[in-house]
């Protein structure tokens, strides 16, 4: 589909007779200023012009200089007027002020500061008087007239120059208003939610379980009239059972067990609070996945409507020009007429007959085709909603929605240290620079220097499926595999990114198609990450910047949205908060930066944080929401959490071995959610660190795995019962590690 716009501006061009209105439009549309004649009537004649591939489409008005052929018709639902005077005018600022006052008086325009009015003086001559030409700048200026033009109709360069720079201005003021309302339709539209979320924010903050009933007027099990004091532990009682006075505890022969009745409330109370912390934690997650739901439905509801007004304004100009038509058959020229007079009635009527047909089938035809690529549109913009609608109302989604919540309620797997062991060995020749696994283990996708290379994956155990899909031109550096499908996105040295989606074949037989190679950066593809609903995936370059891109599993597509850019030097290591609301990348410049989607879901620049570091040369990333871990020059890692807009350090922990780290792009940091587990590299060894959402420290969890030679790149599977890891030396291979979790008491 082409990339083309269609616009139409109505230019009522006014002003007294014999100034030139008249020569200047056809110098303009036909190069020509011969047999001009007199306006008795308005005329309308149009022009297409081309303006940042746009077509906007100029329809001139020539309105007649006559005062008595002056009528409001002819000046109402006019997009700008220019006002047109001799240069030889002996008093311009009169002429002026008639001509501006009579087009408020008789257009009824609604905002008279604002509407583009232009001047044109005709047969301008540098020669002539200077005083009179500055008084009419100076009137141009208090009457906030857009601008001043001083031109030759027998000039037509400056001519095409001058309604060129007035089809220009008047579209930026088109886009301008266009924007404006879109974005007051957006503040209306998010008015409603963002109340609600603001509102969800304060009760999870506030909320604490509160006892329905009132203490004082708790009875003991006997109806005493003293006040229970103590809660008997015996599982063979219940509810009020439990409940004794001083005089019930007279009456008690022998010893029980119990406890005082305000720490049992303070017991029950601190529980429920614990458990109600899971609650709102899961339920601000649930609302967070709903809110971006809902934020693309907005933006497919905005889309629509935009288009659809866009439809309904071209459809009321079509009918404006065809009553514009008929309303110009009311008006004739008296001189035209008489020399039809000699023919026969029904000879002239046929004859105009024809050319009402060829008029209205002009009109027709233009406005059909206009009508025809914003139709298109509006079905594009509807084929996104409906893609939006089918992900997100499909069994699929809502099962991973149960499982987020799920998962939730779910305690982590409960360990204390954890065993690795080899379990087979794998020769690769080719160098591997990424690795990534789909969402049930049952594939592993690794590079081979340019193409990349799929693999069975079954209980820990590679098995070759021959399959090598080319498409990249040089290494590929970053694979990342969809949670949900066998879908992955792939970057490389050669500036590109593909999307890859198996598509089930006869007999079973597997087939991988690839997207068109998407090369919007300018430099190497270090990493891409997608967010939870994947509809989005976000890439960082060498070329300093960060690029997000709206994705579709069904149409097997990437495009390119937004470009954030704030790093001085190369974009190294990105990383999404589990909210999907706050980003952090890092880059050479050593800088960690913070980003975060505002109302319209738009990433924007925050800070700058952790700038307490001297020098992370290794990278960092989130964690959990509002904690981030970072490994640092100084042989460290250490781990962050946000405290009053503040991140402040909570633990750290120094490597035994004392080397650097040699090579910069080894900065993975490799989190694993299930098991809280944290895997970095460090020169030749391995450590294993488990996250403890308790206190938010981090332990490790056992000794380093030590190898021969540093490795280039290594994963986790998605349920952490694996490690594989690409080894250069002695030979090129792959390792893989079944991680064994145990808790020793």
């Amino acid at each position: 589909m082409s990339t083309q716009s269609y616009l139409t501006f109505k230019i009522l061009v006014i002003g007294s007779t014999y100034v030139g209105k008249t020569a200047i439009i056809q110098q303009y549309l036909d190069s020509n200023i011969n047999n001009t004649g007199i306006e008795i009537g308005i005329d309308m004649r149009e022009k297409n012009v081309n303006i940042n591939n746009q077509i906007i489409t100029l329809q001139f008005w020539n309105g007649p200089g006559h005062e008595k052929y002056q009528i409001s018709a002819n000046y109402v639902k006019k997009d700008c007027c220019i006002i047109v005077y001799n240069d030889q005018d002996r008093e311009p600022i009169k002429t002026l002020d008639y001509w501006k006052n009579l087009f408020l008086k008789l257009s009824n325009i609604v905002d008279p500061e604002n509407f583009p009015i232009f001047v044109i003086q005709n047969d301008f001559e540098e020669n002539n008087e200077i005083i009179k030409s500055y008084l009419v700048e100076q009137w141009c200026i208090q009457n906030k007239i857009k601008q001043l033009y001083k031109i030759s109709a027998r000039d037509n360069q400056i001519i095409n120059e001058t309604f060129l720079d007035i089809a220009t201005i008047l579209l930026r003021q088109k886009q301008n208003m266009m924007m404006n309302k879109i974005q007051q339709k957006i503040n209306i539209s998010d008015d409603f939610p963002n109340i609600k979320s603001s509102e969800s924010t304060i009760i999870k903050t506030q909320l604490k379980c509160n006892m329905q009933e009132k203490i004082e007027l708790f009875q003991c099990y006997n109806q005493h009239d003293s006040p229970p004091i103590i809660v008997i532990l015996d599982d063979n009682l219940k509810g009020v059972q439990r409940l004794i006075c001083s005089q019930c505890i007279n009456d008690i022969r022998g010893r029980f067990n119990g406890i005082n009745i305000d720490e049992a409330i303070q017991t029950i109370e601190e529980r429920k609070n614990n458990f109600l912390d899971i609650i709102s934690d899961s339920t601000s997650k649930i609302l967070n996945i709903l809110n971006n739901y809902l934020g693309e439905i907005k933006q497919n509801k905005n889309q629509i409507l935009q288009t659809m007004d866009q439809m309904i304004s071209q459809v009321t100009i079509w009918m404006e020009e065809i009553q514009q038509f008929e309303f110009k058959q009311c008006s004739y020229n008296f001189f035209d007429e008489i020399d039809q007079l000699n023919k026969s009635v029904e000879e002239i009527r046929t004859k105009q007959i024809d050319e009402f047909k060829n008029v209205f089938q002009t009109i027709n035809q233009s406005y059909e085709k206009k009508i025809q690529l914003t139709k298109q549109l509006l079905y594009e913009h509807l084929i996104n909603a409906q893609n939006t609608l089918r992900l997100h109302s499909s069994c699929v989604y809502f099962k991973r929605l149960n499982l987020d919540i799920k998962t939730d309620y779910v305690d982590t797997k409960i360990y204390n240290c954890l065993q690795y062991k080899l379990v087979q060995e794998v020769k690769q020749n080719e160098w591997c620079h990424a690795l990534a696994f789909n969402h049930n283990q049952s594939i592993m996708v690794g590079s081979l220097n340019n193409n990349i290379k799929i693999w069975n994956f079954q209980q820990g155990q590679l098995l070759n499926k021959n399959i090598i899909l080319d498409g990249h031109e040089k290494l590929v550096k970053t694979i990342v595999f969809s949670k949900r499908y066998n879908w992955f996105f792939s970057g490389g040295e050669d500036h590109t990114i593909r999307s890859w989606k198996e598509k089930q074949g006869w007999f079973s037989s597997n087939k991988w198609e690839s997207s068109k190679a998407n090369k919007t950066h300018s430099n190497w593809v270090i990493q891409l990450i997608l967010n939870q609903q994947e509809n989005e995936l976000i890439s960082c370059s060498v070329d300093k910047t960060i690029k997000i891109w709206r994705i579709s599993y069904d149409q097997n597509s990437i495009k390119f949205v937004q470009s954030l850019e704030k790093h001085q030097q190369s974009v190294l290591s990105i990383s999404l908060s589990q909210s999907q609301q706050q980003l952090i990348s890092w880059g050479e410049d050593q800088q960690v930066i913070l980003w975060e989607k505002n109302q319209q879901l738009k990433w924007q620049f925050k800070n700058i944080i952790l700038l307490s570091i001297q020098e992370i040369n290794r990278g960092a990333r989130f964690l959990m929401d509002n904690q981030i871990i970072c490994k640092t020059s100084q042989r460290q890692v250490e781990v962050y959490k946000l405290i009053k807009d503040q991140y402040q350090r909570q633990s750290i922990f120094g490597f035994e071995d004392q080397n650097h780290d040699q090579k910069p792009q080894e900065f993975q940091i490799i989190f694993n959610i299930p098991t809280q587990l944290i895997v970095i590299k460090h020169h030749k060894q391995f450590y294993f660190f488990k996250n403890n959402l308790d206190d938010d420290k981090f332990q490790q969890v056992c000794q380093p795995l030590e190898c021969q030679k540093e490795v280039s790149f290594f994963n986790i599977t998605n349920d952490g019962k694996y490690f594989v890891v690409w080894i250069w030396y002695p030979l090129l291979r792959f390792r893989i590690y079944e991680l064994i979790y145990n808790n020793n008491q």
